[in-house]
């Protein structure tokens, strides 16, 4: 039985934008389903360094981010627990390439830490809908 249930947040277009991210990409939408399959039974993520990781910073707080790998790249999704136990929003996908010159990682979109800031405070300040996602 599932301990955990995952909501996408609803854009501005009224669509999901972990669908819109997922669209024409089979292979990534199947690793995102059974990572969140797998988590979705774990009472406790921070167990699982490898697929979840609470992210640190004045800006980062209360988000995390969801690992999987597609395509030999790391891909994270950012979220934040939701408003009642056993809830956690999906706020916004990435890929995540790291740079071997700079140390450093670069997010597709780039923006990607900013927009799960931003959508996660419209979510708090009850500005943003959900939808939940259902799991196969």
């Amino acid at each position: 039985m599932s301990v955990w249930r995952f909501f996408d947040y609803v854009g501005p277009s009224g669509h999901s934008v972990i669908e819109d991210w997922l669209v024409g990409n089979p292979s990534r939408r199947a690793n995102l389903d059974a990572m969140l399959a797998y988590l979705a039974i774990l009472p406790d993520w921070s167990k699982q360094p490898r697929a979840f990781k609470w992210l640190k910073g004045v800006k980062s707080k209360g988000l995390g981010e969801i690992r999987f790998e597609c395509d030999r790249l790391p891909h994270r999704v950012f979220g934040c627990l939701g408003d009642s136990p056993g809830r956690f929003i999906l706020l916004v996908g990435c890929c995540k390439q790291t740079t071997k010159y700079s140390g450093g990682a670069l997010y597709f979109p780039p923006n990607a830490f900013e927009l799960a800031a931003q959508r996660r405070d419209e979510y708090d300040d009850h500005r943003a809908t959900v939808v939940e996602r259902l799991l196969i």
